[in-house]
């Protein structure tokens, strides 16, 4: 479409109230700085701010000077793009996926019993990622769902969660 940039995937909606989307494409968008977008038939670029993975082809992202759901709205339905020597090759991205998540070692703080620990793993199982965390010794899971995930602060490094009761006590 647009000599060499590469489509790698699509903007599917909006996520919570700061400006965050749903990205659904062909590669880890975490590993890249910047999305390309067509307006007016023009490839536009714009900066990632944060990029969260929920499924191996889903993620959250956040770009620079998006932070509200009416300026991330025009974007939803939008094809995304990177030029072409950008794109990682599948045996180079095998070597990153033992890396940590990037929301390792965050604090997870519950609405009502306040601080629970913190993140130790990601599980990205297919239509139900779990955080998971060690409390009193027990590994807890919390579902990765917009209803239990309230925010993510990266300058924090702390997810707040509001977990329905009984949640955290299944596992002990």
């Amino acid at each position: 479409m647009f000599g060499n940039l590469q489509h790698i995937g699509k903007i599917t909606r909006t996520h919570g109230v700061k400006g965050e989307m749903i990205f659904m494409g062909e590669v880890d968008a975490s590993l890249f700085d910047f999305l390309i977008f067509c307006f007016d038939s023009l490839p536009v670029p714009f900066f990632i701010d944060s990029c969260i993975k929920k499924t191996s082809s889903t993620y959250i992202i956040k770009l620079e000077g998006i932070d509200s759901p009416e300026r991330a709205l025009p974007f939803c339905g939008l094809e995304t793009f990177l030029p072409e020597d950008c794109i990682i090759e599948e045996e180079e991205d095998e070597l990153l996926e033992n890396e940590m998540h990037p929301i390792t070692g965050y604090s997870v703080i519950d609405t009502v019993l306040g601080s629970l620990g913190k993140v130790t793993e990601l599980l990205d199982l297919p239509k139900n990622p779990l955080i998971v965390l060690l409390i009193e010794g027990h590994e807890v899971y919390i579902p990765w769902h917009d209803d239990i995930i309230l925010e993510i602060n990266d300058d924090a490094k702390s997810i707040r969660v509001t977990c329905p009761e009984g949640l955290l006590k299944i596992n002990q």
